[in-house]
């Protein structure tokens, strides 16, 4: 029972990552693009960080966005600050 109350816990200090897909509708005066309201029109494949936030969304071929996020990290210690100067997902909080 302690083994397996120690692995949950130590994956849960690892688990850092979050994300979404964002179903918007085709834009017609944008064909074979992504477009949502957070990212604006996205060629399939491209890959964009959200000014101020530490997140990133991508394109996908089926022309979803797909946003990727920081989950909860949180350690013995709590967490470090979220790094907004660095790109995702080295900005996300680490464990302390």
């Amino acid at each position: 029972m302690k083994g397996i109350f120690l692995l949950i816990t130590i994956l849960a200090l690892f688990a850092v990552a979050y994300s979404a897909l964002a179903r918007y509708p085709v834009r017609k005066d944008k064909p074979g693009h992504c477009w949502s309201e957070l990212t604006g029109p996205m060629k399939n494949g491209e890959e964009r960080q959200i000014p101020k936030q530490c997140v990133q969304a991508s394109c996908g071929e089926s022309r979803d966005v797909v946003i990727a996020s920081c989950g909860v990290a949180k350690g013995p210690n709590g967490a470090s600050e979220t790094d907004y100067s660095k790109p995702y997902p080295e900005c996300c909080p680490q464990p302390i």
